[in-house]
């Protein structure tokens, strides 16, 4: 499941598609998206750690300046 949250974030960093973050349709993408923010365990592997970074990376990539209501 995150590897295909992360190719439709990558899909919509090449096309260019949040990089206004103006319209109503980029908000609510990254709104969803806020929603699945990977959260840390002691158990977590460092194969998990790198995931979640990726994650972070790209969320912070596109949703950069997006009010999370």
């Amino acid at each position: 499941m995150l590897r295909i949250k992360l190719g439709l974030i990558l899909a919509m960093l090449l096309t260019g598609c949040a990089s206004t973050g103006s319209s109503e349709t980029e908000r609510s993408i990254c709104r969803e998206l806020a929603r699945d923010l990977p959260t840390y365990s002691r158990k977590d592997t460092q194969q998990t750690l790198e995931a979640g970074a990726r994650f972070l990376d790209v969320f912070n990539a596109v949703c950069e300046g997006q009010l999370m209501r």
